[in-house]
């Protein structure tokens, strides 16, 4: 199930990178870096982590980068790796995911990245989503990742993950997260898979949010 690359980036002060250079993990943020090169704007990535996502995605002229974290070790570890990586300005937020600090419409794009695959429960998952999606401006773009419900033989490896692992492991179907995009006023507009297309393990999703003049 290795299917990805350790990323082109200087990783060396990574403490868990089983955590953080897995297979799918860095395909995930590899996608996500590609989509954010093209991003002008404030840019909001929920659960930071140590900010490989920034030093993947190097410096943009046009971005304003926030990063926001619970933990303040990998927030350390966040500096660390920007710093190896010649990447400055972004601004490093502690907080919690499910009470973001920010106004509604504070960012242009707003990130969320393996992160839903290890909430225990859709409600919880749907709640995060929701929240990202009030501080994403009309017109903005939220970018997140599932790993993929439909991928029978990744279910069974969670179920079996989830009977013995200290951490819970949770796939969510394509179609269940349309439908909640597009209640909330989003319309997916890229469903990128990772892994063979007709059998993939995870999909980047971005989805726009409807301008204020289509409301």
């Amino acid at each position: 199930m290795d299917i990805g690359r350790i990323p082109s980036v200087n990783v060396s002060r990574v403490a868990r990178r089983g955590a953080f250079l897995g297979g799918i993990t860095s395909q995930v943020r590899s996608r996500a870096a590609a989509l954010l090169r093209q991003a002008s704007g404030t840019v909001l990535d929920v659960g930071c982590g140590n900010a490989l996502l920034f030093a993947e995605a190097g410096e943009g002229a046009d971005l304003r980068r926030v990063g926001l974290d619970g933990d303040p070790a990998l927030l350390r570890e966040a500096r660390a790796v920007m710093a190896d990586n010649g990447v400055s300005g972004a601004h490093l937020v502690r907080g919690d995911a499910f009470r973001l600090p920010f106004r509604a419409g504070a960012a242009e794009v707003v990130l969320l990245l393996n992160t839903l695959v290890n909430l225990p429960s859709d409600d919880l998952a749907e709640r995060l989503l929701r929240g990202l999606m009030e501080v994403c401006r009309p017109g903005g773009r939220l970018i997140f990742d599932i790993r993929n419900g439909s991928n029978p033989l990744l279910r069974l490896r969670y179920a079996l993950h989830n009977l013995r692992g200290d951490f819970s492991t949770r796939a969510h179907r394509l179609a269940r997260i349309r439908r909640l995009c597009a209640a909330n006023g989003f319309e997916i507009v890229r469903a990128e898979p990772v892994g063979l297309r007709w059998m993939a393990w995870a999909y980047v999703v971005e989805a726009q949010k409807r301008p204020l003049c289509d409301a």
